[in-house]
């Protein structure tokens, strides 16, 4: 079930519903890099562990490089793969500062920090929606129950983000057509 444990680190416990947001927020971050290569360059966490499930969701080929690795055995890691996106925790990006200088560097612990406006958060449903081949109301039925109790200024606020953002229009295209 959606709130059963999916994930237990010394960090904190994470349920299928939250792992499942957070894979779908990253996929969301990093869709441009598709069928690119992305190293992961970060110790055992929830979002390394969700960035390899994002690789994976967006077609991505992916290395994963221990944090234990030498400098050097990083480099020459990163240098041999040559990604075009390196996902890294702040105490690599800062151990490694020239990571920058070979490939665009995502701080893995900003992406799951924060509120979402509601405005990306339709977006990023409509991209997961687009993105995984599913068709039918029950899709949609599923996006707004994850809208609705995701979301703390009510039904109605949601309801116009997603007919003022033209996602409705297109979630409903997607269903009467039945493209999937």
């Amino acid at each position: 079930t959606p709130s059963s444990i999916a994930i237990n680190t010394e960090e904190r416990e994470v349920s299928y519903h939250e792992f499942c947001y957070i894979i779908n927020r990253i996929s969301f971050l990093i869709s441009q890099y598709s069928g690119k290569r992305i190293a992961i360059f970060s110790s055992k966490s929830i979002n390394s562990y969700a960035s390899i499930f994002s690789c994976l969701q967006i077609g991505a080929p992916y290395s994963f490089i221990s944090p234990q690795s030498t400098n050097y055995k990083a480099s020459r890691i990163v240098e041999i793969f040559r990604p075009s996106l390196i996902l890294a925790d702040e105490d690599t990006i800062s151990r490694v500062p020239d990571l920058g200088s070979v490939a665009d560097v995502i701080c893995l612990e900003e992406v799951g920090e924060g509120e979402i406006s509601l405005a990306s958060r339709t977006t990023e449903i409509a991209y997961v929606a687009f993105t995984s081949g599913t068709s039918g109301i029950l899709s949609i039925l599923d996006i707004l129950i994850t809208l609705v109790t995701s979301d703390t200024s009510g039904i109605l606020s949601i309801l116009i983000t997603l007919v003022t953002s033209g996602i409705l229009d297109i979630l409903i295209t997607l269903v009467t057509s039945g493209i999937s």
